[in-house]
């Protein structure tokens, strides 16, 4: 094992132009440290606006593009040269890839394995053909079912009425069709559920965080006005920023009521914190702290104290925990999520005649993500690097527009990247 060396592949769509945006994939080694530029890998580029969907007529654009893929992880599993060409024809005699055919990939002999599937819930359903949040069934780990109602009713060990599907149960039944799991040991188990997406970016932490805030802006003491509420509820968060002394550049700059809901109609939708998932993920110990001041000793002050402290902790395993956890971390780490969603459930029915505590599908994946973790720690495979390496190919895609057909941009974006790579691998210095 020492010898194999575990892969993350990412996909996500990232806009180049003010109309369109480009699918970009990469891969790099999963436990890679650094800039983005020197851990990922592109290795595929094309336009939304020209993407044909496959049909039983003919193949869509991605399908050629992924046989090469496949035949291309493949090789990299096995850690030789491929013995054929892609289409299954043998190399010219004579040629370099005939001469090397068979042979290992490096002298120590390393294979080059993917361990896991990254990006946002959204591309895993619409990309890789994984079950999509709007689905009846919704849930590429269980038997989560919108017409019954389970999967999003948490008791004190997670969804209620919730039945996992093993890997084994995969390998008999695929539950996605796509290319990519037809690469010996690919199977939707190594589609992960990112906390980025999950926890931070427009995830569970906003529903939570945006359903505590107005509680207290709208339900308290009805002679001080809004704006001063908003104002000493601002104030306490600075001083608790300090208090933790968390970085400047990831605090808030500010807290205003138009983050969390239309201020003309505060009743009107569900409360939801609008910030960046780095002001989220630093925003959470503060959250704590602040349910810790305003906890009155009633139940519901009671109930978001505890919902607190049990996420936070999570999070606070995601930062410290190596690759893999040991048994009693994993356990421990899942239990938090299950005391925070168990504790939340019961805000949801408290105020239930309210638009206090919604809960979506991302909840229920916040627990799918924990049970994983006893395999790996979520945060080896959140999407904060690659999220970072797409913007960086869509400034170089940028540049390759002007004059250029969408249906021919691919051409200068990928020569663009490999004189990009070139630059970073003869003068380290060279970043954006």
């Amino acid at each position: 094992m020492h010898t194999v060396v575990p892969l993350i592949l990412h996909g996500d769509g990232v806009e180049y132009v003010d109309t369109d945006s480009l699918e970009v994939l990469s891969f790099g080694p999963l436990l890679g440290t650094g800039d983005s530029l020197d851990c990922l890998f592109c290795f595929g580029v094309w336009p939304y606006s020209c993407n044909v969907k496959p049909s039983a007529a003919k193949p869509g654009t991605w399908t050629v593009p992924w046989e090469v893929f496949v035949w291309s992880f493949k090789a990299l599993a096995a850690g030789k040269h491929p013995a054929s060409d892609w289409t299954g024809k043998p190399f010219v005699a004579g040629s370099e890839q005939a001469r090397l055919a068979g042979t290992p990939l490096t002298p120590e002999g390393h294979k080059f394995v993917i361990w896991s599937i990254a990006g946002d819930h959204e591309h895993h359903a619409n990309f890789f053909k994984l079950p999509h949040w709007a689905a009846k069934k919704w849930c590429w780990d269980c038997n989560a079912n919108k017409d019954d109602g389970t999967g999003l009713s948490f008791k004190e060990d997670g969804p209620e009425g919730c039945t996992r599907r093993g890997a084994a149960e995969e390998l008999v039944r695929r539950i996605s069709g796509h290319q990519v799991f037809t690469i010996p040991g690919v199977t939707s188990c190594n589609a992960d559920h990112d906390p980025l997406h999950v926890l931070y970016c427009k995830g569970v932490l906003s529903h939570f965080f945006g359903s505590v805030i107005h509680s207290l802006i709208y339900n308290g003491n009805n002679t001080i006005p809004t704006q001063q509420k908003m104002a000493i509820l601002w104030q306490k968060c600075q001083e608790l920023y300090v208090r933790n002394n968390t970085p400047p550049s990831s605090r808030l700059t500010s807290l205003q009521l138009s983050m969390i809901c239309d201020p003309k109609k505060p009743f009107q939708d569900h409360p939801f914190l609008k910030v960046k998932a780095s002001e989220c993920k630093y925003l959470l110990p503060v959250m704590e702290g602040l349910c810790r001041l305003v906890n009155d000793g009633t139940q519901v002050g009671q109930w978001r104290l505890e919902a607190a402290v049990a996420i936070h902790k999570f999070s606070k395993f995601l930062d410290n925990t190596g690759p893999v956890p040991t048994d009693s971390v994993a356990d421990e780490a899942k239990s938090c999520v299950e005391k925070f969603l168990h504790v939340y459930d019961k805000l949801n029915a408290h105020f239930a005649d309210t638009k206090l505590y919604h809960k979506v599908p991302k909840f229920h994946n916040a627990h799918e993500m924990a049970v994983r973790m006893k395999h790996l720690n979520p945060r080896y495979a959140w999407t904060f690097k690659c999220e970072d390496f797409v913007g960086k190919i869509s400034k170089c895609a940028h540049n390759c527009t002007f004059g250029t057909a969408r249906l021919n941009v691919s051409k200068p974006i990928t020569r663009k990247i490999r004189q990009l790579v070139h630059l970073r691998l003869t003068r380290g210095d060279f970043t954006d």
